[in-house]
């Protein structure tokens, strides 16, 4: 039985029985893309554990010996090092919000056909612009959360075991 029917049924619906179904519904779909965002931001994580190592280097061949020849290197390092880590970033962020995009698109669709086959007595008793901020706003708060979470896990995830 499916989360409609068992919701139609009165029967009591976990919040674990809602991941499931959403990521059939609407994110399967996207999974390539949602790998690929998570590899960025395992990049975006990974950068501030090479940045501690190459603040280290700093220290302990250019500091510490009082040669400067190391500089150039340490210095071409740490930008390399930011300069990957914004393109990671933007990246990561430009899939996330890409699928986000897509998924909105979809969660707005099924609303608003759901909302079409109701009764005229429904729309006699709610007002369209409470509906349509309804459609428009909880969508939206779900995407939020998602993007959130996603981007939480993925590239703090790696920040912390780096």
């Amino acid at each position: 039985m499916n989360i409609r029917q068992r919701y139609l049924d009165g029967s009591k619906i976990s919040q674990l029985d809602l991941f499931p179904w959403f990521w059939t519904k609407y994110l399967k779909v996207w999974v390539f893309n949602l790998l690929l965002a998570l590899f960025f931001m395992t990049i975006e994580g990974s950068m501030m554990g090479l940045l501690s190592y190459s603040v280290k280097l700093l220290f302990d061949d250019v500091f510490m010996t009082g040669t400067t020849g190391d500089v150039l290197i340490v210095g071409g390092l740490i930008f390399l090092i930011f300069s990957s880590r914004a393109l990671s970033g933007f990246m990561q962020r430009f899939l996330i919000s890409k699928v986000g995009q897509a998924v909105l698109k979809k969660i707005q669709h099924d609303l608003v056909t759901h909302s079409l086959s109701l009764s005229n007595d429904f729309f006699q008793n709610n007002a369209p612009g409470v509906l349509i901020e309804r459609v428009r706003g909880d969508s939206q708060k779900i995407i939020e959360m998602l993007s959130l979470v996603l981007m939480t896990i993925g590239r703090d995830g790696v920040a912390l075991v780096d």
